[in-house]
């Protein structure tokens, strides 16, 4: 099951939205991080 949920990431005082994808579902428990750059901070 995948669920998208809107956050915040902050750098330095400046605030970016961004996009938490999660994806549940039956496996091996693993984490996965990846950074998309939309902006140039």
């Amino acid at each position: 099951m995948l669920s998208i949920v809107k956050s915040m990431a902050l750098h330095g005082l400046d605030g970016y939205l961004v996009d938490v994808q999660v994806d549940v579902s039956s496996g091996l428990p693993n984490w996965e991080v990846v950074r998309f750059a939309r902006c140039k901070c």
